[in-house]
């Protein structure tokens, strides 16, 4: 996500990292607060995202109250009719059934459309 960005990691701290990343006026958000154990199958990990999913909605609508969602987990693709029928009062990117880099090879396209949802002039690749 960070190649999608104006702004590196190298040399700093994961906190000075987030800072900026914030300063940004951006938020990355977990749909599981916590990291899945190894041997976890695929089926299991359905499983806790389902469960998850629907705290993680209201929060978002709630608390968080985004311009917009973009979906940038390819674990997050099966539960994208959800995000996009559920009233967070935002937009969801991108459309139905998709994500943003999904993929361990990401090619410039990729990150250009990544940068395009994010909107704003303000968040540029340096």
């Amino acid at each position: 996500m960070l190649q999608a960005l104006p702004l590196s990691a190298e040399g700093k701290s994961r906190e000075a990292v987030l800072a900026e990343f914030q300063k940004l006026g951006l938020m990355l958000a977990h749909v599981l607060e916590c990291p899945l154990q190894e041997g976890v199958s695929e089926s299991q990990e359905r499983a806790l995202i389902e469960k998850q999913l629907p705290a993680t909605m209201a929060r978002i609508r709630r608390s968080l109250k985004p311009k917009r969602v973009l979906v940038v987990s390819p674990e997050l693709a099966a539960f994208s009719r959800k995000l996009h029928e559920a009233d967070l009062g935002c937009a969801i990117l991108p459309v139905e059934g998709g994500v943003f880099l999904g993929s361990a090879a990401l090619v410039e396209d990729d990150l250009a459309s990544f940068r395009t949802a994010l909107g704003g002039s303000s968040v540029r690749a340096g």
